[in-house]
């Protein structure tokens, strides 16, 4: 206490202490303080009220949009069932096509990308009938049958591209 008020002695006289009463001076000290908390309370309370409406509005935002995702992807599982055995008939003509294409001794059908495109899609055939199994085994489980699905589409797309190839 003692080097406070000799710190204090040493100032210039622009502050007399003498004028001031220390009590207006820790209640002004006080008083402006507690504005302070106050203020910060009041954003602090609106901005938590903000945030947890952001969250309610992205949870409900997200259940809403859960509820049309099954709905559609269990249409889409329905139709892709309908409709199975003439896809498959095309998809079984297309990749007869390559294979008499390959038999032929055709060109295309040493290029590197030609024959990437083959191991994929024998690897394809292969993780269906992996998926078919599994099915057989477990029921038709949704996730197995969407794994299905999108393995059969890609599966499509490579038949497709390597049609496209033999054809050009």
């Amino acid at each position: 206490m003692d080097k406070i008020k000799e710190k204090l002695k040493k100032l210039d006289n622009s502050f007399p202490l003498q004028q001031y009463n220390h009590d207006q001076l820790w209640n002004a000290i006080d008083n402006k303080i507690n504005k302070r908390r106050k203020v910060r309370q009041f954003y602090l309370t609106y901005a938590a009220v903000a945030a947890s409406l952001l969250i309610l509005a992205i949870v409900l935002t997200k259940s809403m949009n859960t509820d049309m995702t099954y709905s559609q992807s269990e249409d889409m599982v329905f139709h892709s069932y309908e409709e199975a055995p003439e896809v498959e008939e095309a998809e079984s003509e297309a990749i007869e096509f390559i294979k008499r294409s390959c038999v032929a001794n055709l060109p295309v059908c040493k290029t590197p990308e030609f024959k990437e495109l083959r191991k994929e899609l024998d690897l394809l055939d292969k993780e269906i009938n992996q998926l078919n199994e599994m099915i057989n085994q477990y029921g038709e489980d949704e996730l197995l049958i969407k794994s299905k699905i999108k393995i059969e589409n890609h599966k499509s797309d490579v038949t497709r591209k390597l049609v496209q190839i033999l054809i050009a």
